[in-house]
């Protein structure tokens, strides 16, 4: 596929390969574009500037699908003839047969200025990509079109992970002042890092009282590392003046090898948020992700597209608690960190995200409307493992089982490369009881969510019912682990010679409780039908239900 990339901000070009100061251009695609060629797509990116011709650039214009990049200026008067660029480049990219696929990382929809614009590009483009879930959902407002919500990958190499510096022990005053006077009176070091756009300094001023009283204890050091002309320099020597000796903040003009060197630097990174302000809602969680990617804790208030790595930070509106609580549970910290590099390695590589960005150009170019069943119909295999199925996109958690890769890689709980009502049918063959109970009819709901009006939604396992009745014709001989249990004990708990948690049952389903749920997911016309994979019956059984029309 052939790709054109429409950039609205400066790219440079380092020998073979773009850059940009600006982490939107980064995130948003130079590095998705990157690792889509190497997935081998065609990839172009065209520049558009002030005076760029509009001329000029359609001629340019080439391939299956062209991506529509934000605008950076909010000042009006740069807006306007930008805008209108813009929109003339989605309706010549539209007449030479291109697919539009437009990236909204802001919530404009409410400013007045920009509203017009966003809200007729999102109805012209052919599907819309959201940087958050929360965007996905304002979006949705004010399009017809299918939205589907891609994070920001990494950037960088994955760095060793390291704990905050231990709390000094408590001790009576006596022992406290022998402390001081053989220390002469220096107290433990605690470096804190803040980086980010400028725009969020006022939620660090914020901050700055409940951190404080930390400097009766540690020797603060607050790096704070943002753009040159965003008047930080001089917020830092302000805050100094009114903080103890013990704790200071600096400033360091923000660089991507400033930003790293920073990280590398410090002992936890503090990411807080004014949590009233709705622009913040959308934000994604590439600063979160990036810290830990580079081996730190981080402290962050709950931004929605934080709650993800909540169990690998801490989340909370008081950050100098999580800070506290971060230099009293090193090992926990340790184990935090370590998961959540592991989880980010998996969910969030460029190899990932691009391809949730493959799958979205083909679902543009597969259009909005229903498609009949059979020859280009898109087909999901839900949990492939090692079964990669002819004609379907074989999707799976697992980067690979038995050295077999799945085509898209993604938590079955969030289908995020899958935009809503694209999708001609979901299969998922024995992975249905893998989920946790609470958690399943979400599950469905989700993989409902893909399909288009009409499309089918097909569910095999084992039966509950069979697995009882096998189990109590010879309870000795079906209690086995081996393959004298695979009609019982294997329904009930999965087969142990996997030695993988993943492969573990957390529930059982007859046929009637799983249409029940399947119903329960807004699935219609649910109905038994013969099995087709693994043992099938009487030990498996298959549900399908429809998407309503």
């Amino acid at each position: 596929m052939q790709i054109t990339w429409v950039a609205f901000v400066r790219v440079e070009r380092i020998g073979n390969r773009f850059d940009s100061s600006l982490a939107s251009a980064r995130y948003r695609m130079i590095i998705p574009a990157a690792a889509l060629e190497r997935l081998g797509h065609g990839v172009q990116l065209i520049q558009v500037n002030p005076d760029s011709s509009l001329d000029h650039l359609v001629e340019t214009l080439r391939g299956e699908v062209a991506v529509m990049t934000k605008l950076l200026s909010t000042n009006p008067d740069v807006f306007r003839p930008w805008s209108e660029l813009a929109l003339g480049i989605v309706r010549a990219a539209r007449q030479k047969g291109m697919s539009v696929v437009c990236d909204v990382c802001d919530d404009h929809f409410g400013d007045a200025r920009f509203a017009a614009y966003y809200r007729e590009l999102v109805t012209e483009s052919d599907l819309v990509v959201a940087s958050t879930p929360r965007m996905a959902e304002i979006t949705r407002a004010h399009t017809p079109r299918p939205i589907q919500a891609i994070s920001d990958p990494y950037e960088g190499a994955r760095q060793a992970p390291r704990v905050p510096p231990p709390p000094p022990k408590p001790a009576g005053l006596l022992r406290s002042v022998l402390r001081d006077m053989v220390s002469g009176g220096k107290r433990p070091a605690l470096r804190l890092l803040w980086f980010g756009h400028g725009g969020n300094l006022g939620s660090v001023v914020d901050m700055l009282p409940r951190l404080a009283p930390l400097a009766a204890r540690y020797a603060v050091d607050l790096h704070i590392v943002t753009s040159a002309d965003t008047g930080a320099e001089g917020l830092c020597e302000s805050a100094n003046k009114g903080l103890p000796r013990s704790f200071r903040l600096r400033f360091s003009p923000w660089s991507t090898g400033t930003t790293w060197r920073a990280l590398d630097e410090c002992d936890l990174v503090i990411i807080p948020a004014r949590l009233g302000d709705t622009a913040k809602a959308v934000k994604s969680p590439n600063r979160l992700v990036e810290s830990l990617w580079a081996g730190r804790f981080v402290c962050a208030s709950p931004v929605p597209s934080y709650e993800e790595f909540g169990e690998f930070a801490w989340l909370g509106e008081d950050i100098a608690s999580g800070i506290e609580w971060a230099v009293q549970h090193p090992r926990e910290v340790m184990r935090k960190l370590q998961s959540g590099q592991d989880y980010i390695s998996r969910h969030c590589s460029p190899e990932v995200i691009a391809r949730q960005w493959e799958a979205a150009f083909l679902a543009a170019r597969g259009g909005a409307g229903a498609a009949p069943q059979g020859a280009g119909a898109v087909k999901l295999n839900l949990g492939c493992g090692d079964k990669l199925l002819p004609g379907y996109v074989n999707v799976d958690i697992a980067e690979s089982r038995g050295d077999v890769k799945p085509d898209v890689l993604c938590d079955l709980r969030r289908l995020s490369p899958f935009p809503d009502g694209t999708v001609d049918e979901v299969l998922s063959v024995h992975v249905v009881e893998h989920f946790w109970r609470w958690e399943v009819v979400d599950v469905l709901r989700e993989w409902a969510r893909v399909l288009r009006p009409g499309g089918r939604m097909i569910l095999e396992c084992p039966n509950l019912h069979s697995a009882c009745e096998a189990f109590l014709r010879d309870p000795d001989a079906a209690s086995g682990p081996g393959p004298e249990g695979q009609r019982t004990m294997w329904v009930f708990y999965g087969d142990p010679r996997w030695r993988d948690p993943l492969m573990v049952h957390r529930w059982g389903y007859t046929p009637h409780s799983l249409g029940r749920l399947m119903s329960e997911a807004g699935l219609v016309n649910v109905r038994q039908e013969p099995a087709q994979f693994k043992l099938r019956e009487p030990r498996d059984m298959r549900m399908v239900g429809e998407k309503p029309a």
